[in-house]
């Protein structure tokens, strides 16, 4: 789920008057990016009041400065039914996680888990560099805590009283 095979998918844009039908470029973008990128296209100011949680793309596709090296943020504070005869975290567990630059960062709800990766070199998320680098795990992880206070992102910290584990067996 959080790790990249979930979260890294391509984007294509199409939109008249780019100079370089085709074109490629790595950097990092995130969902919430298309609604402020929409509303440059469409000229139309942000509604008083309105955070935008990403930024305009618009410089991008006009071959101009990529945005900021800026971190990027997904909270997943839920379970998802496993799919029967597969388990493991990346399917099931509640979860957060932070990237910016090279490295990301996965927190995990259930146990405070943290793993971090090195994505330049280790794509496939395979080396878990936590232990070995534990400034940078303090660093992400106080990003990923402040961004979750500023968006007010809950966290589940206690077992829902209402769940029946037997009533999701009978499914």
């Amino acid at each position: 789920m959080l790790y990249e095979g979930g979260i890294r998918v391509p984007l294509a844009i199409h939109r008249p008057g780019v100079r370089v039908a085709g074109r490629t470029d790595a950097t990092p973008v995130i969902g919430t990016d298309l609604y402020p990128t929409i509303l440059e296209m469409a000229g139309v100011v942000p509604p008083p009041g309105q955070p935008l949680d990403g930024v305009s793309l618009l410089p991008l596709l006009a071959e101009q400065a990529p945005p900021t090296s800026r971190a990027l943020f997904w909270h997943f504070p839920a379970y998802l039914q496993a799919y029967q005869g597969i388990s493991g975290p990346w399917r099931t567990t509640p979860a957060g996680a932070v990237r910016q630059g090279e490295y990301k960062l996965i927190e995990f709800f259930e146990d405070g888990r943290l793993e971090l990766y090195n994505l330049h070199d280790d794509l496939g998320e395979q080396n878990d560099l936590a232990e070995t680098m534990p400034d940078k795990v303090q660093e992400l992880h106080a990003l990923l805590q402040n961004w979750r206070r500023s968006v007010n992102a809950p966290v589940p910290s206690e077992p829902n009283p209402d769940y029946d584990p037997q009533a999701v067996s009978r499914r």
